[in-house]
């Protein structure tokens, strides 16, 4: 709901529709809207930052002796990955069987509730594992299902467009 005594002008509004990039990539390489996919495509490393930040906390580091400081990055960078596992195993298992895509924030945000009980039930084998991780993907797909905006593309899709499997995106980070 907008507040009532806040006008925006119409030139504001105008602007909130311009995307500007600036790049050295020629457009015979690529044109202006496979510029802007590729944009988005970056965009996911800012969430990923987003995550470690505003879940993980991983900016937030109190003054104390190295030993101490140690443990708690090698704590977190743990739970990063295990939680990165969690749900990029979810994604690829959510995108397979009914072809939604789920939301990063909203799906760490899932996970990382669940960790209290990971951690109890990580040493009761493998079929406490297996079933806590089933009850994780089914809270993902009920509440980190992907809004879908019409008009936009989704990662999935512009991967698909220009043909890049995940190992091969995971050749160009490395």
């Amino acid at each position: 709901m907008r507040n009532s005594s806040v006008k925006i002008s119409d030139r504001s509004l105008a602007w909130t529709g311009v995307n500007v990039y600036i790049t050295n990539v020629p457009e015979k390489v690529l044109d202006t809207e496979q510029i802007h996919d590729v944009y988005s495509l970056r965009w996911q490393i800012e969430i990923m930052f987003k995550i470690w930040k505003s879940i993980f906390n991983i900016n937030t580091v109190k003054n104390v002796k190295i030993e101490r400081f140690k443990c708690f990055l090698y704590g977190r960078l743990i739970a990063l990955l295990l939680s990165s596992s969690i749900v990029f195993t979810s994604r690829d298992i959510i995108y397979e069987e009914s072809s939604k895509e789920i939301s990063e924030i909203k799906s760490f945000y899932q996970v990382h509730e669940f960790f209290t009980v990971f951690k109890t039930e990580i040493f009761k084998g493998e079929v406490a594992i297996s079933t806590l991780m089933k009850k994780i993907i089914n809270a993902i797909y009920r509440l980190g299902i992907k809004s879908r905006k019409k008009g936009y593309k989704t990662v999935h899709k512009i991967l698909n467009y220009f043909q890049i499997s995940n190992d091969d995106l995971a050749n160009m980070v490395i």
